[in-house]
């Protein structure tokens, strides 16, 4: 589990706020690895999905940061 920090970093003087912890944004990546999508869906449910992949690598990057 990573570093709780509601969402709010510093890091190099510059402030950050994300609205979920690494750890929700993992779960939102397992839910939606778990269910099955079709057709028009697909598009968007496979934006949403990268968008979050990359989200979470950010909030994990930024965790460790300012936990060290």
């Amino acid at each position: 589990m990573g570093l709780k920090t509601n969402g709010k970093f510093t890091v190099g003087g510059t402030k950050y706020s994300h609205p979920l912890t690494s750890d929700q944004l993992r779960y939102l990546l397992t839910l939606l690895k778990q269910v099955s999508f079709k057709g028009e869906e697909l598009e968007q449910f496979a934006t949403v999905t990268m968008k979050l992949q990359e989200e979470y690598t950010q909030v994990v990057k930024l965790e460790q940061q300012t936990k060290n």
